[in-house]
């Protein structure tokens, strides 16, 4: 077909379409990086790097050799928390897992080893 001094505009619509998926869909990842960054005789203070969107963090401590879900825990949003009421010169471990939901929660890191100062 041939149009001689007619301008024609082709007007082409791409739909694309993305699967549904929410929060819901991806993994609640471990945060990592865990790090004591001041240690005191009764105190520490733990650090961690957040890699996710997760909104708050269950830290488990005890003496080194405690059983997992025997420990003392805590939960707390953001990066750190100072661990008090150690015992001077005593070797601790720690574990942390990412809460990113009521129903979902991330497996606990691999054990962490820390030790109070004299």
């Amino acid at each position: 077909m041939r149009i001689v001094g007619k301008s024609v505009f082709v007007l082409v619509v791409l739909l694309v379409f993305n699967s549904c998926s929410s929060k819901d869909d991806e993994p609640c990842i471990n945060p990592s990086g865990l790090t004591v960054s001041t240690a005191y005789p009764t105190r520490v203070e733990l650090r961690w790097y957040v890699g996710n969107d997760a909104p708050s963090y269950t830290v488990e401590y005890g003496l080194v050799g405690f059983s997992l879900g025997s420990g003392s825990q805590f939960t707390v949003a953001g990066g750190f928390k100072n661990l008090t009421g150690l015992q001077p010169d005593t070797e601790y471990q720690a574990y942390i897992r990412s809460n990113c939901s009521d129903s979902k929660v991330s497996e606990f890191s691999r054990v962490f080893h820390f030790k109070t100062k004299p």
